[in-house]
Formats: C-alpha cells, structure tokens, sequence
C-alpha cells in the first residue's frame, strides 16, 4: 500500500504544479494581450499623427509621395519647371502617354493634393503646380510680388 499511496501522492503533487504552471500561463497571456493592445493603440496614433501632421519642408512632401506613383512622378518635373504646367506637358515631361485613362489618373491624383492644400496646387484647371511655387511669391511682408508686365507675357507663351 505503501507504493501506491507514494505514487498517488506524487500525481497530486505534480497536478498541483501543472494547475500552478497553468495559472501562471493565463497571467502571462492576459499580459501578452495587454501589451499587444497597448502597441497596435500606439501604432493607430502615429498613423493618425502622420496624417494630420503636415511635412515640415518640400523635401519631407516629396517623401511623402509613394514611390513610382504618378504624384511622385510629377513633383520633380514641376519643382524644374519652377512654375505650374499644364497637364498635357506635365505627362509629356514625364514621359507617360497623353491618353486620357493617364490624364484622368493624374489629374485625380494631383486634385486630391490639391484640395487638401497638400504639396500641389491647380492655379487654372487641369494646371497644377507645387505650394512652394506660392510660398516663394510672396515677399518679406508676406504680399506677393507684383509679376512684370513682361515677365508675364513670357509666362503667357
């Protein structure tokens, strides 16, 4: 009898551990749980700043431009022109096809920065230029700067 109450004694023994083990498992878990919400909550907050946090300079919009998008494509030909440019020349320069599946994928594009006053503008319709084209306009009392005459008949041509 002596043996089979050692040995039963062992088993409780041993259930007793795997019933602790257990318990510490559902804590870690429950631990594991929090703490995965807590980075997905901090994961939707730095999406929700990056969105409402406009770039601080031309470079840092740049960047913000999916790479090999029409955006993306378009904002190193405007920042060379220096000036807005019409959407016929834009994908001209930009070497795309001037069908109009391509003129209405970049005019829908560079119209959704506009309207958010992100990185381009539309002066005229289906022109678009960069916002740092109005910025630099502008003097050091913050009034544009008056455009000579002549200076805008070159622009005209």
């Amino acid at each position: 009898m002596a043996l089979t109450d050692d040995l039963s004694r062992r088993i409780r023994a041993k259930r007793q551990e795997i019933a602790a083990i257990d318990q510490q498992a559902a804590a870690l878990e429950q631990q594991r749980t929090a703490a995965q919400a807590y980075v997905q909550g901090l994961e939707e907050a730095l999406k929700l700043a990056e969105r409402t946090t406009p770039p601080q300079s031309a470079a840092e919009s740049a960047r913000a431009l999916r790479k090999g998008s029409m955006p993306a494509r378009a904002y190193p030909v405007l920042k060379s022109a220096g000036r807005p440019v019409y959407l016929v020349n834009l994908l001209e320069s930009m070497g795309v096809a001037t069908t109009l599946a391509n003129k209405r994928a970049l005019a829908s594009a560079l119209s959704a920065y506009a309207r958010k006053r992100e990185i381009f503008t539309r002066p005229e319709p289906n022109t678009f230029g960069l916002i740092e084209f109005e910025h630099g306009a502008e003097g050091a009392d913050g009034e544009p700067e008056a455009v000579p005459a002549q200076a805008q008949l070159k622009l005209a041509r």
